[in-house]
């Protein structure tokens, strides 16, 4: 997103990504809570239907702000861009799904696969898990629904919130008077009294 502020911090390759799927093993506990995702080279997914056997459901979506540029599959298809290529919306960029797998015994049969894809690599990356928090509960919800373990408990990254303290006038004087007066003649007068003490004895 060219215009978005997040795009000129961190540059343009970097991907909002903040429409989760709530019906899913994988996004629920992200979705409809403010979460978001700041991931480098994202590639868009395109969900088949001919696939019978593996249902395929779109488990995230970029921001409505992006931008995403066709016809890309090596650095020079980034060169000479054209309004053509481009096209801004919201984009699939997680996808799960699941199905039974065919095979030769019985048991293959009535197993079933589950697999996750993801539009990028660099998600959970050291720069990836240092700008989103919400990175590492993504990665808690592909482990939990690829291994099926229905006790997993998410716990989600708390955000550190910017504050400030504004002090006001006569606290700040009663602080400075503590800090300059007071605690300094607390301590010179316990020592002074521990001298006495020791003189006497």
């Amino acid at each position: 997103a060219p215009d978005d502020l997040r795009a000129q911090m961190f540059g343009q390759n970097f991907t909002v990504i903040n429409n989760f799927d709530d019906m899913s093993g994988v996004t629920k506990d992200l979705a409809g809570k403010g979460n978001e995702l700041l991931v480098p080279f994202v590639r868009s997914l395109n969900l088949s239907e001919k696939n019978k056997d593996f249902n395929a459901i779109a488990a995230a979506k970029t921001s409505d702000i992006m931008v995403q540029i066709s016809d890309v599959e090596e650095e020079e298809d980034l060169k000479n861009l054209d309004e053509s290529r481009m096209e801004a919306g919201s984009f699939n960029v997680l996808a799960v799904s699941s199905g039974k797998v065919s095979g030769k015994n019985q048991d293959d049969e009535n197993r079933t696969s589950r697999i996750v894809v993801f539009g990028s690599s660099h998600f959970m990356n050291n720069q990836g898990i240092q700008l989103s928090g919400a990175n590492t509960d993504l990665l808690g919800g592909m482990i939990a629904f690829l291994t099926r373990d229905k006790d997993f408990i998410s716990i989600p990254t708390k955000v550190a919130k910017a504050g400030n303290i504004t002090p006001t006038t006569g606290s700040s004087q009663l602080m400075l008077l503590i800090i300059s007066f007071i605690y300094p003649f607390f301590f010179l007068g316990g020592g002074a009294v521990y001298w006495i003490k020791r003189r006497t004895l």
